[in-house]
């Protein structure tokens, strides 16, 4: 299959078959799900067999839809989750964390700014300020510390544009993620390695 609408209708196919014959998923209203035994349900919480166990976590509903972004993406993998400060926070603390730093700017939005400056540097994350519309700054703040460079496509409310190739050129040089926010409602981000 080719082409993104058709992917969009007919990519996902990986779900279980369901029982009633329906062709498509259907939305999963459910808190919780059933298991065989207290020792299955463990190892879902543990993460260690993958299956659905509580939909704060997962369900079959957001599992489809990570799978179609997945595909209509081309990412290697797709976590949805409730908000955007919600992959913000997700991804900077999958990454980084005490004795570490990130490259970012003054210019973000103001609840992204908030987190980083006031929410993440008691754990001990370090944030380095430069602007995103220099290169050369960005790579003299890079150390063997640094885990990411995280900048908005279009700063809010500042404006501030950044050319996202020049930075992409610099993090590829010292191997660390270019995390890159996009200013849509709702808030979507991309965490790949973009490599020159």
């Amino acid at each position: 299959m080719t082409g993104f609408s058709t992917n969009a209708v007919h990519g996902v196919r990986q779900y279980q078959k369901d029982p009633h014959g329906a062709l498509r998923p259907p939305v999963y209203d459910s808190v919780a799900f059933e298991h065989e035994s207290a020792e299955d349900i463990n190892q879902v919480f543990a993460g260690r067999k993958p299956a659905h166990a509580y939909s704060r976590i997962t369900n079959p509903t957001v599992e489809d839809f990570e799978r179609r972004v997945k595909l209509l993406s081309g990412s290697l993998a797709v976590i949805a989750v409730s908000s955007g400060m919600a992959a913000i926070s997700n991804v900077l603390l999958a990454l980084a964390g005490t004795s570490t730093n990130i490259i970012t700017s003054r210019h973000l939005f103001g609840n992204t700014l908030s987190l980083i400056e006031h929410t993440l540097k008691p754990w001990g994350l370090e944030a380095r300020f430069v602007s995103m519309a220099d290169p050369a700054s960005i790579a003299a703040a890079i150390d063997d510390n640094t885990r990411a460079v995280f900048l908005e496509t279009m700063t809010n409310p500042q404006l501030e544009v950044a050319d996202i190739k020049a930075v992409a050129d610099v993090t590829a040089a010292h191997n660390i993620p270019l995390i890159v926010t996009i200013p849509l409602q709702p808030h979507t981000f991309s965490a790949r390695r973009i490599s020159a």
